[in-house]
């Protein structure tokens, strides 16, 4: 809080929530300089901003007299582009893959002569509006239509995000910014399928159910459909007990 004649000011500790609604209250606790107080409280609202949507660095040729990007095949999809100035937005079009490998097929467009170009081939995956060296799922060097294939792996997560091809001659192009001769192109892809939301079952237990006539001294488990979190097996989620004695037993058997 400071004041300079005549004004107060008010700084928050922490930014404001984005777009949400705050209320602000002067009391009469407020008074002049020969104690006279405010008359009364006075309040007023105010809304912040939507909070930003973020953006992907741009990327882009500056020279296509040359070279460019002639035509992308991924899996199913295929797009002829031809010429796009250094940058085609192709985000319109939805790639749709699933986990695993899928062919992808690169073709240069030429001008004049025929050169050796690098092509580098990044998915968002983790969609954080960033292009990491991790995210590379293709790359090479050919003077003619490239082919290979890119790996979709498990555990992405699942949903819209953003393919960029990038084409450069000499040298590998990078993620963001510009380079001298060759051409970017960006892609929506839709990645189905890639997170786990089948909750476990059990498929077996012993003793079986029903069971008389077991060993005091026998095991007791559960075997489960799918790998666990061994943190969440605990005596607190695997335990027995014989209906009589207060709480529970906590014999118990873990299996990690």
């Amino acid at each position: 809080m400071s004041y300079s004649g005549p004004t107060a000011t008010l700084t928050p500790s922490n930014n404001l929530d984005y777009e949400t609604t705050y209320t602000a209250t002067i009391t009469t606790g407020i008074q002049d300089l020969t104690g006279n107080k405010l008359q009364s409280d006075y309040t007023w609202s105010f809304t912040t901003a939507p909070e930003p949507v973020p953006e992907y660095c741009a990327s882009k040729g500056n020279n296509v007299s040359f070279e460019w990007i002639e035509g992308v095949a991924i899996g199913g999809f295929s797009n002829i582009t031809g010429k796009n100035s250094g940058y085609g937005d192709f985000t319109a079009e939805t790639i749709e893959l699933t986990t695993g490998s899928h062919p992808i097929s690169l073709k240069p467009g030429f001008g004049s002569g025929i050169y050796t170009e690098s092509w580098k081939v990044w998915i968002d995956f983790n969609q954080d509006f960033a292009f990491t060296t991790d995210e590379v799922v293709y790359s090479g060097s050919s003077s003619s239509i490239m082919g290979g294939n890119i790996t979709i792996p498990d555990g992405v997560p699942s949903g819209d995000t953003r393919m960029r091809i990038s084409m450069s001659f000499g040298v590998a192009p990078p993620a963001c910014g510009s380079f001298t001769y060759g051409e970017v192109e960006d892609y929506t892809v839709r990645i189905e399928g890639t997170i786990d939301t089948i909750p476990p079952e059990i498929t077996g237990v012993t003793p079986a159910v029903g069971t008389i006539d077991v060993p005091v001294d026998g095991v007791i488990s559960a075997t489960f459909s799918e790998p666990l979190d061994p943190a969440t097996v605990t005596t607190a989620t695997f335990f027995i007990s014989d209906g009589i004695s207060c709480g529970r037993l906590a014999r118990w058997f873990n299996p990690y």
